[in-house]
């Protein structure tokens, strides 16, 4: 068998079983839809590779009919292959993994916990992993992205308006900045003061309508909601009284 024939039948019989056995329907997770992703990409690059090593043989490498056939049978599949790719990245965005994945994520692609990142990408305005030697970290109230695609450049940027960052960021296990921006809408709760990229929000009880503290937090007109009970209960106030912020937290 010519190097020309074996080429033939093992393009065939790869695209046959690999292509062919990829079902699109509306039922996919989104896991199962990064995969897609993965693949699609993966058989484009043997495209690539099939497509320039039939050119590199030429027609005298086989008879014309062979030739035909073979060059027909790609372009049917490449035209497959660009459509699960404008479906897999129209559709679904990457996502970085969530912590629970991260590490099994890293040694799998970078063969190191520390030398894996993701981040966003300030460019391409999505989110890109990528390896390197060491870790990298930013400082508290500031999250890493990449700011040059072509050259990997890292830069330093603040929080998102709902995320604070109380300590240095790591690139090690993360992509973004850590804790979440509480929120002050539990029954009787006001906001004391917003929070920073480095703090979180203070509740207060609203006094002027009578609510106090359930539990008396640490300081006596605020509570930190990520790490006490800022629950409060109503108190009822003589006619024409209210609470003053003053008395928050003691009886009456």
């Amino acid at each position: 068998m010519t190097s020309s024939e074996s080429l033939r039948k093992t393009t065939i019989t790869f695209f046959s079983t690999e292509i062919d056995s990829v079902q699109i329907d509306n039922g996919h997770t989104e896991e199962d839809s990064l995969q897609l992703c993965d693949f699609s990409h993966y058989m484009f690059k043997v495209f690539v590779y099939i497509r320039d090593r039939v050119a590199y043989l030429g027609v005298c490498a086989m008879d014309n009919l062979q030739f035909c056939r073979l060059k027909a049978y790609i372009k049917k599949q490449h035209l497959k292959i660009i459509l699960l790719l404008k479906i897999s990245n129209a559709v679904f965005n990457f996502q970085c993994p969530d912590q629970s994945q991260w590490k099994h994520r890293a040694n799998a692609y970078c063969d190191s916990f520390n030398s894996y990142f993701c981040l966003y990408d300030r460019n391409e305005k999505n989110f890109t992993e990528f390896c390197r030697e060491s870790p990298d970290f930013e400082t508290p109230g500031y999250k890493l992205l990449v700011a040059c695609s072509f050259q990997g450049t890292l830069d330093g940027d603040s929080c998102d308006h709902d995320f604070y960052q109380p300590f240095k960021f790591l690139s090690s296990g993360n992509s973004r900045c850590v804790h979440k921006t509480s929120y002050c809408n539990e029954e009787g709760q006001v906001v004391y003061s917003n929070g920073t990229v480095e703090n979180d929000i203070l509740c207060r009880c609203d006094y002027t309508k009578g609510y106090d503290f359930i539990i008396r937090p640490k300081h006596p007109r605020s509570c930190v909601p990520s790490e006490e009970d800022c629950s409060c209960y109503h108190k009822r106030c003589s006619a024409g009284y209210i609470l003053p912020p003053g008395m928050l937290g003691k009886s009456v």
